[in-house]
């Protein structure tokens, strides 16, 4: 019997499921397991990937852990288990090899560093002789998603999804896929992850790009010592985007802020700033960096998340976490 488990604390479940001819696999040891890309990157997801390619169930599991401490926080802080059992030899298919229909892709180099602001173009080849693939895209972690996370570490923002596009070529050739990327407006580091789903519906990752994009930044939330105020420069509301301005009414015992509703308007051209977040279903706000000026003359960097007060006119949200980023 074997036992997979994808779920936060599942290696506690090990001393309890173990048992001869028993294998149990966890996702996590007694922390939380996590998942990014909206679900389409998670431990399930990358140790099936190894398990199709033929290798053991105990060896797949050393080299998925292997692979999440190459992600971006917090799935780098995942720690899967196995208990010690002759069955972590075995493989999901006798260890005959991979499994037919592994697709091979083959993708764009880019250099480890870019300036803000460059598009830039991704081809992607896969070799494949009777094996259709119907889509091909990109997923990219940029370092505002990374920053849109509540406290848990889970993302409050999908990330951004590339097409591509086919480019018919000689059939005795790999196939070539195309695509250009054109907003790389954040300075910071991004990971982006190829992907292709052939006719069965099955998805091949290539292994995470990783590369950081240098040059003059967003303008991030900042607050206004002199004037108590806090100015959000963007702030998505369903598919729409504000700058607001918020007033620090309270500091003690809770810190509460108030929208100054002569300061919110809609905005069109939000290319030069980064999001903050207003989710009005559960009336949470997260501002994944507010600058504070310190006493030295620095800047102070936080990440707040904030909850709307029922039955307040004007609207007033009170700071429910902050931590320091820096």
């Amino acid at each position: 019997v074997i036992v997979i488990i994808e779920a936060c604390h599942s290696g506690t479940f090990l001393p309890t499921l173990s048992a001869p001819n028993r294998l149990i696999i966890s996702s996590t040891d007694d922390q939380l397991a996590y998942f990014s890309d909206n679900g389409r990157t998670s431990f399930l997801k990358l140790y099936f990937d190894n398990l199709r390619q033929g290798e053991r169930f105990g060896q797949s599991l050393q080299q998925v852990t292997k692979v999440l401490t190459t992600y971006s926080w917090p799935l780098n802080q995942q720690r899967p288990q196995l208990n010690d059992n002759p069955l972590q030899n075995s493989c999901l298919n006798g260890c005959w090899g991979s499994l037919p229909g592994a697709l091979k892709l083959t993708i764009t180099k880019l250099p480890p560093i870019l300036p803000i602001g460059q598009p830039i173009d991704l081809t992607v080849k896969i070799m494949t002789s009777d094996i259709d693939v119907p889509q091909v895209w990109a997923s990219l972690l940029t370092p505002e998603i990374a920053f849109q996370r509540n406290e848990q570490g889970y993302s409050l923002q999908p990330t951004p999804f590339i097409p591509f596009t086919f480019q018919p070529i000689n059939t005795r050739k790999p196939l070539k896929w195309q695509a250009r990327f054109s907003e790389l407006t954040i300075a910071g580091d991004y990971v982006l992850t190829f992907k292709a789903k052939d006719h069965n519906g099955f998805i091949t990752d290539a292994p995470p790009l990783i590369f950081k994009v240098e040059g003059e930044g967003l303008t991030h939330a900042r607050f206004d010592a002199t004037t108590h105020i806090v100015h959000l420069p963007a702030i998505t509301v369903g598919t729409d985007i504000y700058q607001a301005d918020l007033l620090l009414r309270q500091a003690e015992p809770d810190i509460i802020l108030e929208v100054d509703m002569t300061s919110l308007k809609l905005v069109e051209d939000s290319t030069s700033v980064a999001y903050s977040n207003f989710n009005p279903n559960t009336g949470t706000m997260y501002i994944p960096l507010l600058e504070v000026p310190n006493t030295t003359g620095g800047i102070d960097s936080y990440r707040l998340n904030l909850q709307l007060q029922a039955q307040v006119s004007p609207l007033q949200f009170k700071v429910v976490h902050i931590n320091a980023k820096f």
